[in-house]
């Protein structure tokens, strides 16, 4: 599964649990005009949660933290996280107290300054040099910043930007393309890895190359050797042993890669594209979607896994084990010793001096600490507000809830996808779970809660009120009764077939169109089941080309509609584009600009979307979109008008009280009976009131 931790969509059909709010365009609608947010909007809370698990300071038990990413430690054991979802840097000190160290919570910017009224947008990964400054890797916009000692930031290297470009040179010059992970060397040159598929470096002087990787924005594989003749598949991770070697994880082909200090490029461990968990030699093991790599004081170099929900040691002699974690287990939140342990998708390692590992648990929103001897507990951070209980409004829990739907009766369908079940809840908050097994994935199909899913996303009606379910861990695409029961209507698992989906949405002949969110397509499948490509790459790598059917090319995409005429929208998201595909398959940019994110609003040709995830058409044909980016809701009208709907712009409130104006990452959405649009945010279900 790809993209900012998950991202869904809704629908629209009619019968015994037919979806309400679903548009197109017609000539005989007022087109709305407005450009302008008549009034601010206002979220209230359905069910679930306000907030995310939030970013207080204090001592470890007060404190917390949302989305914690990047981990160091400093030379007097001082440890840092990066929050990412609240553009801030969390620091730790020995004795136990945190603190917001750089960035202003929930404020997005790329201004430098005193640590303590600078800004960050997207910060992921995290560097610290020999001094103990500190480096970040702000994917956002796509440059390289540095905190000092003295608790300064500047920028090291990158005009920041939110296109992907390759450009080499000097530092006030240069340009990355999704910079997610750093390391220094001994000499005090700057790695980054981009997630894009090359290793970059910022030498001590200030000049940026590229060391392996190719010059071309998007050419992935696995081919060893030196140069631009190298390729990685979406690498995330970076470590540099103590003889300057350099060890990349390199995450969709599953292997850790090492780069010698002359520039050749080897696998050191793992097999590409054979994932699993097998321990043993480096060249028997096999890992899953390595993620970030740390060695500690002995030489051992410490894999976390983010789909296997572990953390691997590959020991100085070569061979891999597992100490924490249970990679057959679902994702959970469980202290205990080695095997006992869970994690839910853990992103970075740091050690104290002790020795003892820390762990930033991502979909946890908590910091794990591994003791020597292999204990597990929960650092500080703990988890509040996820989980999986049914109940009315506030009482009821969800845990990173994607997709919603709704039908004619008031009742709203949810994919909470971290829970891997399918909630519904009714117009007055009461909150059931409709099927799946909780807190337990898998693909049995089977009665209500007997049956599995795996990180459900988006969700649709069929014409017979059946549900269907975009089952993105399993490439499956499920169907669901009125009772609760699964079945399997289609299974994918290949580039040639499909990929996770995130999208559903039927057209007016009963054919599902599926956004497969892996190969970079929208897929058609037959009334019957038969899965054919609709759109997009056949060999599924991403682009923004815009051309028939097979020839067109997309990037991540999510969210899914379709008008009465039968023209198809799709929130293409790491495009920051939204296109359309005409009832023949001839698909073009409809708003926005490929490669270039930002909030401005206006005609859809000078209009900008940052990470468009959800879409959703209401009953007078405006189409509404969802943005994680920018956490706002956007409204784009029949007359081609784009304008701010709900949100502020570059602000995220992540504990928002009643009534914010802010919003919180939205994803999906649907519309109630009276018309208003209802949003999932954060662990919790809000209408959106104006």
């Amino acid at each position: 599964m790809r993209l900012l931790h998950s991202l869904a969509v809704t629908t629209a059909c009619a019968s015994l649990l037919a979806c309400g709010g679903s548009g197109s365009s017609t000539a005989t609608k007022s087109p709305d005009t407005s450009t302008t947010t008549p009034a601010p909007a206002i979220a209230s809370l359905i069910a679930g949660s306000y907030y995310g698990a939030g970013n207080a300071n204090g001592s470890l038990t007060a404190a917390s933290i949302t989305a914690p990413a990047g981990a160091v430690t400093d030379s007097v054991g001082n440890m840092f996280f990066v929050d990412s979802s609240d553009s801030t840097i969390r620091k730790v000190t020995p004795s136990g107290s945190v603190t917001s160290y750089a960035g202003v919570s929930g404020k997005r910017g790329t201004n430098d300054g005193p640590r303590d009224s600078a800004n960050f947008t997207t910060p992921m990964g995290l560097a610290i040099d020999a001094q103990d400054n500190l480096y970040v890797s702000d994917v956002g916009v796509n440059n390289i910043r540095k905190i000092s000692n003295a608790g300064v930031v500047t920028t090291v290297a990158g005009i920041a930007s939110d296109t992907l470009e390759v450009v080499n040179g000097t530092a006030n010059t240069a340009k990355f393309a999704a910079p997610f992970a750093l390391a220094v060397d001994s000499t005090n040159n700057i790695y980054v890895i981009e997630n894009t598929g090359r290793l970059r470096k910022i030498s001590s002087s200030g000049i940026v190359s590229t060391l392996a990787g190719p010059d071309q924005l998007f050419a992935r594989g696995a081919s060893d050797g030196s140069g631009a003749n190298v390729r990685f598949n979406s690498p995330k991770g970076i470590a540099i042993d103590k003889d300057n070697n350099i060890f990349i994880a390199d995450t969709n082909n599953g292997t850790i890669r090492k780069i010698t200090p002359s520039g050749l490029v080897s696998t050191y461990a793992g097999k590409a594209g054979s994932l699993g968990s097998t321990d043993g030699s480096i060249n028997t093991a096999l890992f899953s979607s390595p993620r970030s790599l740390r060695f500690d004081k002995q030489g051992n170099l410490y894999v976390v896994e983010a789909a296997n929900n572990v953390i691997r040691k590959i020991s100085s002699a070569g061979i891999v084990s597992t100490v924490a974690g249970n990679a057959n287990a679902v994702g959970a939140y469980v202290d205990g010793v080695g095997g006992i342990a869970r994690f839910n998708f853990p992103r970075d390692i740091t050690f104290d001096l002790a020795g003892n590992a820390y762990v930033s648990d991502l979909s946890n929103s908590t910091i794990r600490k591994i003791t020597t001897d292999g204990m597990v507990s929960t650092w500080f951070g703990p988890k509040s507000n996820s989980g999986i209980a049914d109940g009315n409004g506030g009482r009821a829990q969800f845990f990173g809830p994607s997709g919603i739907v709704s039908d004619n009766v008031g009742n709203y369908y949810v994919s909470d996808t971290s829970n891997h079940t399918i909630r519904k809840v009714s117009a007055s908050g009461d909150v059931t779970t409709l099927t799946g097994s909780p807190t337990e994935y898998g693909s049995t199909d089977a009665n209500n809660r007997l049956s599995q899913f795996n990180s459900p996303l988006g969700l649709t009606f069929d014409k017979n009120g059946f549900l269907y379910v975009a089952d993105s861990g399993n490439e499956a695409i499920r169907r669901v009764n009125t009772a609760g029961d699964v079945t399997t209507f289609a299974r994918g698992g290949s580039s040639a077939t499909m990929g996770a989906p995130h999208g559903l949405i039927f057209d007016a002949s009963g054919n599902l169109l599926v956004t497969d969110n892996t190969y970079n397509a929208v897929r058609k499948i037959s009334p019957t089941g038969q899965i054919s490509l609709f759109a997009g790459s056949p060999n599924g790598l991403p682009g923004s080309s815009d051309f028939m059917g097979v020839s067109a090319s997309f990037n991540c995409p999510s969210g899914i509609a379709i008008d009465k005429a039968g023209f198809i929208y799709v929130a293409d998201t790491c495009n920051h584009t939204i296109r359309k595909i005409n009832p023949n398959g001839l698909v073009s940019t409809y708003a926005g600009r490929a490669g270039e994110s930002g909030s401005t609003d206006g005609d859809l040709n000078s209009a900008r979307f940052n990470f468009p995830y959800g879409l959703k058409f209401d009953a007078n044909d405006n189409l509404y979109v969802s943005e994680s980016g920018t956490s706002l809701i956007r409204k784009i009208s029949p007359a081609g008008l784009v304008s701010t709907y709900a949100g502020v712009a570059g602000s995220a409130n992540l504990v928002p009280d009643a009534g914010s104006k802010t919003l919180a990452y939205p994803r999906g959405m649907t519309f109630d009976a009276q018309g208003r649009l209802v949003v999932l945010m954060n662990n919790g279900v809000f209408v959106i009131n104006r």
